[in-house]
């Protein structure tokens, strides 16, 4: 099953994306709110579980 999701990048939102994830499924998150965005959550689920994240912390159109 392949999921894109586009929701707040936070560490409760990481454990849903982990869950679906471990269940098999082929995840890819962006982020919803950039203000809400935990830039050391997007960077884990990245590094630690594969998880393709685009997300940044206060990202704008400009940057």
């Amino acid at each position: 099953m392949r999921i894109s999701a586009c929701l707040h990048v936070t560490s409760e939102t990481a454990n849903l994306a982990i869950t679906l994830r471990d269940g098999g499924a082929h995840l890819v998150l962006c982020a919803s709110n950039p203000l809400s965005t935990q830039d050391d959550v997007a960077a884990s689920l990245v590094r630690d579980y594969h998880v393709p994240t685009f997300a940044v912390k206060g990202e704008d159109h400009d940057t």
